[in-house]
């Protein structure tokens, strides 16, 4: 028994001494006495009440050691929700240690109500050889090329480049429900033809994109804004309206982010999920399974729009590796859960789908316990009218009826053939009755989608279905059907091997506001600036409106191009400007504003060198009632001549067309007030300046 693992029981034991305290911490991350952690762990303490801030900043109250690292420096912060503390060591614990976590006397709820002290343990996966990493990289990478498709080494990001889709065929069009389709295709081969589209219900392009890097898992988000996920980088990307990315996405704790879901709310607060990769002893479970098996863990994290991670759950700490339906336990890695959905529920708690047990699971997003148990081998529920019950499924959602959607793929139904469910869901006596369903046959053949596949109940009534992989040719790739379930639209790639993961429909036909990243002011002078803006979806005109710092009427300009300048500017002020779209072709006449941007107008200055103007003198200075400028030129030229008053206001502006050579120039200044005035000749390259006073 190795010194880590002897600490690592220390650790239990103490945690078991204080479980009763526990209780006042309506939940710990990691779980306590939880194995199989990555080393950039936090610890999360969610207490059921809102707690005094004051309290939890004490002087020695946490405490967090590892058996390996030693004692460990952590940052210590309270959430916005005032119930969430979070415990950030500064530096990693290693591979194969057992971490003690000690909380002392002291935090207070708001209330003034004490929590008291308590400890528990928790233990870093074991340490990993170079091998070891290697094997796992390539298992994961086999693993993931098994259902997304080959990975490449040419990824191209397409993200300004022109439009572009994959072939398709509209089979049916007659009176589907309005709304643009979202999907976006691949193949299995090496993804030469992935795109991700917007469409209209007659197959007019509305967006495409062809791009090897971001395309899976293109939808709109709940915070209306477009997501899909990046899978070289492991990130989820958000795009605003111009399909500009304007933000990235990752997990917390170590965690590389799968594609399968992200869920993203108008606060900020997203739900992610990523595979868990252990070497596990497999041999546990019987003699001749592997000793050292690749096992594939779920787990799923809240994170809020600062990056905390809120809460974490963990297939480790809730499944057992043999729950897992019809998955062979003697491979070397072994995708014993493979989560695909996840669905922040009403009432809070979350819904899961986890195709590798048959199973959709909640889960009490307070405590991380679950809360029941549908379909698999743990089935607590009675399927009414539906004995086979679903298998291998994906996309549970819930309805606003409280009924449950998912893509049953019916890998092992007999025969395999897949459909569309709806379920009525009693949780108090534990049925689900079959209340609606939908397959589709072609020349008598059953569709049939070993992966893959989603389900969307639209506002009116209809289903919208994208049938995922699909074994076999002829059959279509999305299908829409009416509460009748006669087919109302379909969709049908060309080329056999083409596949959909998810798709869906929405109403859109944003009046999008210009992208914030670009927009920005060029050409800036004293009195000048341009204000640049890229094109707008929708858009046919823009309207921009700034004024000086401070002021609180706003100057409006509108044009239909994508730059505007601004001019009578005073030199050296701050300005403050913004733009909105005008899209007078769709329901909503105008966008938002965009957020407030500044720009500093230039100085005056003294003397700028024309090679142009050879020479230039204005006199008498001071001036009284006439001002005469005595200029050179080195050739023929326009100008322009302009006066300015000490607060950089234009009082007086002419165009002059000169001849090369010495020309006299009068002004007239008998109505200008007694003060110092700046003159301002430009020519085609460049300008001067000369001060005169005006007694």
């Amino acid at each position: 028994m190795t010194q880590h693992y002897r600490q690592f029981l220390l650790v239990i034991c103490m945690y078991v001494i204080s479980f009763p305290l526990y209780a006042q911490f309506e939940s710990i991350s990691p779980v306590p006495g939880s194995r199989h952690h990555n080393p950039e762990e936090t610890i999360i303490l969610c207490s059921q009440y809102p707690l005094d801030e004051s309290s939890i900043h004490v002087r020695d109250l946490f405490s967090i050691t590892g058996s390996a690292t030693g004692e460990h420096i952590f940052e210590v912060k309270l959430v916005e929700d005032l119930r969430t503390i979070i415990l950030k060591p500064v530096t990693p614990f290693t591979e194969g240690e057992a971490v003690l976590v000690e909380i002392g006397e002291g935090i207070e709820t708001s209330k003034g109500e004490k929590i008291a002290g308590l400890s528990f343990g928790f233990s870093i996966h074991d340490i990993r050889s170079e091998e070891d990493k290697n094997r796992i990289a390539s298992q994961m990478k086999e693993l993931y090329e098994s259902e997304f498709g080959k990975i490449g080494t040419d990824y191209i990001r397409d993200m300004a480049g022109e439009p572009s889709f994959p072939e398709f065929t509209i089979n049916k069009n007659n009176n589907p429900a309005a709304g643009k389709i979202f999907f976006h295709n691949f193949t299995f081969v090496n993804n030469n033809d992935s795109h991700y589209c917007i469409i209209k219900n007659n197959g007019d392009s509305v967006f495409g994109k062809f791009d090897t890097v971001r395309f899976w898992g293109f939808d709109i988000n709940h915070n209306g804004y477009l997501t899909l996920n990046d899978r070289h980088d492991t990130s989820w990307v958000m795009l605003d309206s111009n399909y500009k990315p304007v933000a990235t996405y990752k997990m917390g704790n170590g965690y590389a982010v799968d594609a399968h879901e992200f869920q993203i709310f108008p606060d900020g607060h997203r739900y992610m999920m990523a595979y868990d990769p252990q070497i596990v002893d497999m041999t546990v479970y019987d003699p001749g399974y592997q000793s050292n098996a690749t096992v594939i863990g779920l787990v799923i994290q809240e994170l809020d729009e600062a990056d905390n991670v809120l809460f974490q759950w963990r297939s480790w700490d809730h499944f057992e590796i043999t729950d897992c339906d019809h998955v062979n336990l003697a491979f070397s890695i072994i995708d014993a859960v493979h989560g695909n959905s996840i669905e922040v529920l009403t009432d809070g708690n979350i819904l899961i789908s986890s195709r590798h047990l048959s199973e959709i699971t909640k889960i009490n997003r307070a405590t991380g316990n679950i809360i029941w148990r549908m379909g698999g081998k743990n089935n607590q529920f009675t399927f009414i009218d539906d004995p086979d019950g679903f298998s291998f499924q994906h996309d549970a959602r819930k309805l606003s009826n409280g009924n449950i959607t998912l893509f049953d793929n019916g890998n092992y139904h007999v025969p395999a053939r897949s459909w569309a469910k709806e379920y009525k869901v009693d949780e108090v006596n534990k049925t689900a009755t079959l209340v609606w369903s939908f397959s589709r046959t072609v020349d008598g053949n059953n569709l049939y989608a070993n992966a893959l596949g989603s389900v969307q109940r639209l506002s009116g009534g209809n289903t919208f279905i994208c049938w995922g992989n699909i074994n076999g040719n002829g059959f279509p790739n999305i299908t829409e059907v009416n509460a009748n379930k006669d087919i109302v639209w379909e969709l049908e790639l060309a080329g056999s091997d083409q596949a959909i993961y998810r798709s869906r429909k929405h109403g859109w036909q944003p009046c999008a506001r210009p992208s914030e990243s670009e927009i920005y002011a060029s050409n800036i002078t004293p009195t000048t600036a341009k204000i640049h803006w890229n094109a707008a979806t929708n858009a046919t005109s823009y309207e921009v409106q700034y004024h000086k710092t401070g002021n609180v009427t706003w100057k409006s300009k509108t044009t239909s191009g994508l730059y505007k300048k601004l001019k009578n500017l005073t030199p050296n002020k701050t300005y403050e400007y913004k733009i909105k779209s005008k899209c007078t072709d769709v329901s909503e006449p105008a966008s938002a504003w965009t957020s407030i941007k500044t720009f500093t107008s230039d100085p005056l200055k003294e003397i700028l060198n024309e090679p142009a103007i050879s020479k230039f003198n204005l006199y008498p200075n001071p001036a009284n009632d006439h001002l005469q400028i005595d200029i050179t030129m080195d050739q023929a030229q326009l100008i322009t001549v302009t006066f300015y008053d000490i607060t950089g206001k234009r009082i007086f502006h002419q165009p002059q067309n000169l001849n090369a050579g010495k020309q006299l120039l009068t002004f007239e200044i008998t109505t200008f007030p007694p003060g110092i005035y700046a003159a301002e000749l430009i020519s085609g390259t460049g300008r001067t300046i000369r001060k005169f006073v005006k007694e």
